[in-house]
């Protein structure tokens, strides 16, 4: 699995340009390294009945 990503603004006559992004690509193995790292940082949760969980993704 890998990721890129490429944006520029437009061509027009706007006297502000929206910056480029460019991105690496990442082996899964690395994306998956992080992800299983990040787990180890927070605490399992454990509701009680009637408990629910919500998630939100950071912005």
């Amino acid at each position: 699995m890998t990721a890129g990503v490429v944006v520029a603004g437009s061509g027009g006559e706007s006297p502000h340009r929206a910056p480029a992004v460019h991105t690496m690509p990442v082996a899964h193995v690395e994306l998956l390294q992080h992800a299983a790292d990040a787990v180890d940082r927070a605490p399992e949760l454990h509701p009680r009945p009637g408990q629910f969980l919500v998630y939100r993704p950071r912005p």
